[in-house]
């Protein structure tokens, strides 16, 4: 069993947790989690399992410096993952796994993920202040026919 602590809001079936809410998973469901994102192991993490060496942790504040690729990932991690994010970066997970496998199980889900991530980047934006709200919000954040509208 590992220990993690939850890093942003995480809700499914059957759970909820909270930011700082600390959560004993067994490993391979913690491993899954804890991305330096979404949680973080609150010990080091359990050894990998067979012979392979540990993975070289360089990084002071244990996050991986990689940004998401969806074609190292399983579908489900993949929807979990856009479970937590914004919408450009939902965006770019999108455009990356179009361009690769373009799996059904994650293509369908795009309006309701995308909606999704829109809902969360507002919720940000309020909680930042109204004018981040008008400047993101306006014309998609620039993706309309002119410039950003700014207040």
């Amino acid at each position: 069993m590992a220990r993690i602590r939850i890093l942003t809001a995480i809700s499914g079936l059957g759970f909820s947790w909270r930011p700082g809410e600390q959560v004993e998973l067994d490993d391979t469901e913690a491993a899954k989690w804890a991305d330096g994102v979404r949680a973080e192991y609150t010990e080091p993490p359990p050894p990998p399992a067979g012979n392979a060496p540990p993975p070289d942790d360089d990084d002071q504040d244990g996050r991986d410096d990689e940004p998401f690729d969806p074609g190292d990932h399983t579908v489900p991690d993949v929807l979990a993952y856009l479970d937590t994010v914004g919408e450009s970066e939902a965006l770019r997970v999108y455009e990356l796994e179009e361009a690769g496998e373009n799996r059904a199980g994650i293509s369908k889900q795009k309006d309701r993920v995308l909606e999704r991530a829109h809902a969360r980047d507002a919720e940000q934006a309020a909680a930042t202040g109204p004018a981040e709200v008008a400047a993101d919000s306006s014309r998609g954040g620039g993706r309309g026919d002119g410039p950003p509208e700014t207040r």
